[in-house]
């Protein structure tokens, strides 16, 4: 969510998201995640985040939920 965040209300694909998130996750843990494409479909289902087209995404803080740590 911090990198939609950085870049809020901008329409963004999911490859260069996915790119970023597997480099931050792997620093993190030390291994390649599992399925982050169920994690940004979840995030879509609890309204956090809007999927505008077909691997595009957008957070937008007057439309979407605030997402709490």
């Amino acid at each position: 969510m911090d990198y939609f965040r950085r870049y809020d209300k901008v329409d963004l694909y999911i490859g260069p998201v996915l790119d970023r998130v597997s480099k931050e996750y792997v620093k993190i843990y030390g291994r390649k995640p599992y399925d982050t494409i169920k994690a940004f479909q979840a995030l879509v289902d609890e309204g956090k985040l809007t999927m505008v087209s077909e691997g595009v995404y957008r957070y937008d803080p007057e439309v979407n939920k605030p997402y709490e740590e």
